[in-house]
């Protein structure tokens, strides 16, 4: 038919590539850094104003040895002027007397002026930085530890019960922060530095709250992919200071590419770097509708069960290895998405659509090269609810993605940005290339709108191609026995009848009609 011509001409276009592990150069990895912590640098974009660098230091601190004495220097002095060198141990202090807890951390002073509190040394360097703006985020680092630790029921940094964690502020005007680690005391300890330029309205107590779930991070080990480190801290910062909702324009990081793979993480792609901070909206998904906040933690807490790996612990895994089930809280994940159905979903915009069709049916709407999904990433396509009939009232789906990807194909009725209804698509079989999904769903007018998600859940790198037909018809009529033979020469009206499959078996005609349309959508 029509779809199958048209996917396998699809098929043959080159795919564009979103990695999900970086393909680092020393270039890239110098511009990455430079970007993250040179305001003067850095390009305009969604997270210029943060730019977590937690990330990408520690990718500097891996790769080292590609650079000279004198960009070390150089690199060392933009990112922990604290320090002569980057991966130089800092000099630790003496441990305390038994049953004394020290004013300082577990290393030697690094910044002229320090300023204490019950947990952590606040210390800087430079006269243009203001005590009280110190003594102030001071006051939020310890609001974040009283929200998370002891409210939340997260644990505490390493060693944070025998030294105070060490933050540093540099002099520079630079607006962001990241949390690193350094061994003292048989440990890896977390620390923070930041730059003066987080002093603007209240945006450095969001970042305290983000930075310091990282340090929490780092206590459960390194399993986690690393796209749910950042979406995780940038979740976090909602239930430290509610009444912020600073990581909401974050979430435009997904909602301008949807299409994205849900684990995919760099330091260097600007799309993929933004969405690991959207991918919040997955966590604020797992806290509202399936185990509340408590889930997350546990997330974290069974990633501990892992101590040797290193970012590729699989969350749809983990969340399974809990007892719940992936394939349930994905599919109301993305159906969720449609509209924001979320209790803060009027902050969280309007997630990119492919199309919005007004009227049907419509004939092979396929992926476009640039926007086809990725593992686990989605496309999104709204029908307007005005275009139904009441003389056909049933919506029927016809649905055919590239075969070596497993699909997850949703047909979403919502009104006034609220999910009603679900109907998942179903496999049947189909071509030798492609796998073949079909859907119905009946009355489907009664709905404001009605989308067509679709979503690879095969675990790759790769994008994948699809291809679909949408068109409404009246319901199957029962078949009758005629009251009476009809006439030589008459045909009897052609009717459906009852079937388990997901649709009624259709028309011969219906089919011919189909495959003989060639028309392809443009988006």
């Amino acid at each position: 038919m029509t779809s199958l011509l048209l996917l396998g001409a699809a098929l043959a276009a080159p795919a564009h590539v979103h990695p999900t592990a970086d393909t680092l150069t020393k270039q890239s990895l110098t511009e990455s850094v430079w970007e993250h912590f040179d305001p003067a640098t850095a390009s305009p974009s969604l997270v210029d104003r943060f730019a977590c660098g937690t990330g990408v230091v520690q990718q500097l601190k891996d790769n080292w040895d590609w650079f000279t004495p004198e960009e070390r220097a150089e690199l060392t002095n933009l990112v922990a002027p604290f320090k002569e060198d980057l991966l130089q141990a800092l000099p630790a202090n003496p441990p305390p007397p038994p049953g004394e807890f020290p004013e300082g951390t577990c290393w030697e002073q690094m910044g002229t002026y320090r300023h204490a509190t019950d947990h952590f040394a606040v210390e800087w360097d430079g006269s243009n930085i203001e005590e009280s703006d110190i003594e102030d985020f001071g006051e939020a680092l310890e609001t974040a530890w009283s929200n998370q630790v002891e409210e939340l029921g997260w644990r505490q940094p390493h060693k944070s019960d025998e030294y105070k964690v060490m933050v540093y502020v540099d002099s520079s005007n630079y607006a962001g922060a990241y949390t690193s680690v350094e061994v003292c005391s048989g440990s890896q300890l977390a620390y923070i530095v930041t730059g003066n330029g987080i002093f603007w309205g209240d945006w450095y107590q969001d970042l305290a709250a983000h930075e310091f779930n990282h340090a929490i991070q780092f206590a459960y080990g390194y399993a986690h992919e690393f796209y749910f480190w950042e979406s995780t801290a940038t979740y976090i910062e909602e239930q430290t200071y509610p009444s912020h909702n600073a990581w909401a324009p974050y979430i435009a990081g997904y909602t301008a590419n949807p299409w994205i793979a849900m684990n995919a993480s760099s330091q260097q792609s600007q799309d993929i770097f933004s969405h690991m901070y959207a991918m919040a909206i997955l966590n604020f998904y797992l806290d509202e509708y399936v185990g509340g906040h408590d889930l997350i933690r546990e997330l974290w807490e069974y990633s501990e069960r892992f101590p040797m790996d290193v970012y590729n612990l699989y969350l749809p895994d983990a969340l399974e290895s809990l007892d719940h089930d992936w394939n349930e809280i994905y599919t109301g994940f993305i159906a969720a998405n449609t509209v924001m159905d979320y209790e803060e979903g009027n902050r969280m915009g309007r997630v990119e659509r492919m199309d919005w069709f007004d009227e049907l049916p419509v004939n092979s709407a396929n992926s476009e090269r640039v926007t086809r999904p990725e593992s686990l990433g989605q496309n999104f396509w709204r029908l307007n609810g005005d275009a139904a009939d009441s003389d056909e009232p049933d919506l029927v789906l016809l649905f055919e993605g590239e075969l070596d990807g497993e699909w997850l194909v949703l047909l979403v009725g919502t009104t006034d940005d609220r999910v009603q209804r679900i109907v998942t698509a179903e496999a049947v079989d189909g071509d030798d290339d492609v796998e073949t999904y079909e859907a119905l769903m009946t009355d489907w007018g009664q709905h404001e709108d009605v989308w067509v998600v679709m979503s690879p859940t095969t675990r790759s790198d790769e994008d994948f191609s699809y291809v679909f037909d949408l068109w409404a018809e009246a319901p199957p009529v029962e078949e009758t026995a005629p009251e009476e033979e009809a006439e030589e020469g008459t045909r009897l009206p052609i009717v459906g009848s009852c079937s388990t499959s997901p649709l009624a078996p259709r028309p011969a005609w219906l089919w011919l009609a189909l495959a003989g349309l060639v028309v392809r959508r443009q988006r």
